[in-house]
């Protein structure tokens, strides 16, 4: 069971079954924290009511007694809670966003309340460099959480044949990683007589080899580090968007919070221009009557479906609605298709129904 949010992709991976989407906002302090399992409890019972007078079968109770009968998870809430089971999927999660109390029970999850958590277009990722140390971070405008890159340094070690590391790898970070797992790489270094910057490049070379899958798309990377170090894998990665600024702190052991809060004011004037270049070209289609412009969610859905959809702006739902359905699959099918969901305010997207898109063609 996963306690944090799952990737996008596992959400929107078909397979037989049904899905049933639990939201609830959570109260975080007090002696009215207790409510919170107490509420989870009676949603899930709904939940169960909806499955049976549809005749679906699910195995909710043992899922709903892990969660509750878990007092750590429900020791630190968050703004609001998430739990998703289906399937393949088990999730619960607290979110750093209030949500509305719902419940959903269909052959797709509801991803209208977290949309901003994945789709609001700051995703980002900071890779923190040391001299025998490297962190790979991943996030948005929420926060950063860290990303396993174990096995992936644990190869690059082995294919630095002829290179003297230590004898072992060895994981040490103030600030334990997901699982209770420390997330800070050590990776070893030369002999004495070994040149300590070739020796700097040849690692960086292979690291940018190893960890290029965990680098696909347009997400920003922030260099963290100090000394030459960032400076010499920025000179040999092949990434396309490594930003010019580098942290220059050491971040192997800070907490993600504060990594965070270093970080985000130095992508955050990117991700503005790049929205408001996104909006700025909608509405110039618009306004010249292109037909790529579409501001109305029943014409938006069948071109996503028929992968046509290139940028999709949508307000995020607050509250459940008949549009919410419509909505989330279109978010779907854009997704599946390659294409870029921006999450934008009703001002932004006004008039309208708070879907829009420009089409690819």
């Amino acid at each position: 069971m996963e306690s944090t949010l799952p990737r996008i992709e596992a959400l929107l991976e078909r397979s037989e079954g049904p899905r049933v989407s639990i939201f609830q906002p959570a109260v975080r302090s007090g002696p009215e924290v207790r409510q919170n399992r107490i509420r989870f409890r009676n949603l899930i019972r709904r939940a169960g009511r909806r499955l049976d007078d549809r005749g679906l079968a699910i195995d909710l109770p043992r899922r709903a007694r892990e969660i509750l009968g878990d007092r750590s998870f429900w020791r630190h809430p968050g703004e609001g809670l998430c739990v998703l089971i289906g399937p393949k999927l088990v999730c619960r999660s607290w979110l750093p966003i209030p949500v509305a109390e719902e419940i959903a029970v269909d052959e797709e999850f509801r991803v209208g309340p977290i949309l901003p958590l994945y789709l609001d277009g700051t995703d980002y990722d900071v890779l923190a460099v040391a001299r025998q140390e490297v962190r790979l971070l991943r996030g948005n405008r929420f926060g950063l959480f860290p990303v396993d890159v174990r096995a992936d340094v644990d190869r690059v070690r082995r294919r630095l044949e002829g290179v003297e590391f230590e004898k072992e790898l060895q994981y040490h970070s103030g600030t334990p990683g997901r699982g209770g797992t420390r997330d800070a790489i050590f990776f070893g270094t030369g002999g004495a007589d070994r040149d300590v910057e070739e020796e700097a490049r040849r690692w960086s070379l292979r690291l940018d080899d190893e960890l290029a899958k965990h680098f696909r798309g347009e997400r920003p990377l922030v260099l963290c580090g100090v000394g030459n170090l960032p400076a010499i894998f920025r000179s040999v990665s092949s990434h396309s968007r490594i930003l010019a600024e580098t942290l220059a702190v050491d971040a192997i052991h800070l907490d993600p919070a504060e990594v965070h809060a270093r970080t985000w004011p130095i992508v955050r004037p990117r991700f503005d221009r790049d929205r408001e270049a996104a909006l700025g070209n909608l509405r110039r289609l618009a306004g010249r009557g292109d037909p790529r412009a579409r501001r109305r969610a029943s014409a938006i859905l069948p071109e996503a479906t028929r992968a046509r959809v290139g940028i999709l702006f949508v307000v995020p739902s607050d509250g459940p609605s008949d549009d919410d359905r419509a909505r989330d699959a279109t978010v779907i099918e854009t997704l599946r298709h390659g294409g870029r969901v921006h999450v934008v305010s009703p001002e932004e997207l006004s008039p309208g129904d708070g879907v829009a898109a420009i089409l690819r063609f």
